[in-house]
């Protein structure tokens, strides 16, 4: 776990550019984002369709929590 803020740090020096540097935090962020919501609708699809009856039931909701939390 101590590497991966290293990794992170390791990205950014790649780039000078101030720019840059946002443009690579933005793209770590939502890459981080989207693998989040695979993770979740994968895990949760089956059991979603059993309980509610709409398999994207756990994805929609933690999408809306996703959009209410970067505001």
């Amino acid at each position: 776990m101590v590497l991966i803020p290293y990794f992170f740090y390791f990205l950014i020096s790649l780039y000078g550019d101030t720019m840059k540097r946002y443009y690579t935090f933005i793209t770590v962020f939502f890459v981080l984002i989207l693998i989040g919501l695979v993770m979740i609708y994968s895990s949760s699809m089956i059991w979603a369709e059993y309980k509610t009856g709409n398999q994207f039931y756990y994805l929609i909701r933690q999408a809306i929590f996703l959009f209410i939390g970067t505001i």
